[in-house]
């Protein structure tokens, strides 16, 4: 672990810094982290189902936005995928899962189970999931499904996504802000009623209030919490062990996108090769 890493993270607790991305293990890092610290894990981890995107074999170009995408994620493993993950070191804050029913049985009793609807819209069959499930550590979350269409090519809003999966795991922007105000819901504004659907406050042994907690995602891959943060005007920290996600992650924050995110990763692989 790099000191001047935990001292990132410690400037964004501080106010003294909107977020930071840091190429490195999460697990040192957390586990230097007091268990007051004002920050909720908000994260998409590795299943522990070894996945790998397998090219078909069909011999034949490329030929639509399905075919390259298969292409170019084929062979790629992501990290920490070959065994199975343990939520336990997350635990010590609020935290908000995704794909925790694949690891259910790690999962401690209370809380929130809540459904990822992939397909709100009718749609034709094919080989896609249509549903993931999430676990939300705060209790008596009422509204429980969340409705972001994420299918094959098919995307939710094309204009912040730019019709481009980066990740062979990469979740949408959209889902990811329902997910940090499930778990930790915007500033009240005074004199208005609660909102419909929100759970319990969360308790706050540092004081810090629901809305002020640091967005924190141990593995953020390419960012799409990240930027969900930003939207929400919220402080970010984004960790993950892998440098060629977290490069495209700090091109996605800074607000590119599409060809020119291309032709970054482009000119830096001609520089080093």
């Amino acid at each position: 672990m790099r000191s001047s890493d935990l001292r990132k993270i410690r400037d964004v607790l501080a106010g003294r810094s909107q977020g930071c991305i840091l190429t490195a293990d999460c697990r040192p890092l957390l586990a230097a982290l007091p268990d007051d610290a004002p920050i909720a894990i908000v994260s998409d981890p590795p299943w522990g189902i070894q996945f790998v995107q397998h090219q078909a074999s069909t011999g034949r170009p490329a030929s639509n936005a399905v075919d390259h995408w298969i292409r170019r994620n084929a062979g790629i493993r992501v990290a920490g995928d070959d065994c199975p993950f343990e939520p336990a070191p997350l635990l010590r804050w609020p935290v908000i899962l995704v794909g925790a029913g694949r690891f259910a049985s790690r999962v401690p009793p209370g809380g929130t189970w809540m459904t990822w609807d992939k397909a709100p819209a009718k749609a034709p069959a094919d080989t896609f999931s249509d549903s993931e499930f999430l676990w939300c550590s705060r209790p008596y979350v009422k509204r429980n499904v969340i409705r972001v269409l994420w299918k094959g090519i098919c995307c939710c809003d094309r204009t912040r996504e730019s019709g481009r999966r980066r990740h062979p795991m990469q979740k949408p922007i959209l889902l990811m802000e329902r997910m940090i105000l499930a778990l930790c819901p915007a500033a009240p504004v005074a004199g208005a009623r609660p909102a419909a659907g929100l759970g319990r406050p969360l308790a706050s042994p540092s004081g810090a209030a629901d809305w002020d907690r640091v967005v924190v995602d141990p593995y953020c891959g390419v960012g799409s919490t990240l930027l969900a943060a930003m939207g929400l005007g919220r402080r970010y920290v984004g960790i993950d062990i892998d440098a060629r996600w977290t490069r495209i992650a700090r091109l996605r924050v800074r607000g590119l996108t599409g060809r020119d995110i291309d032709a970054r990763l482009h000119n830096s692989a001609m520089q080093t090769g």
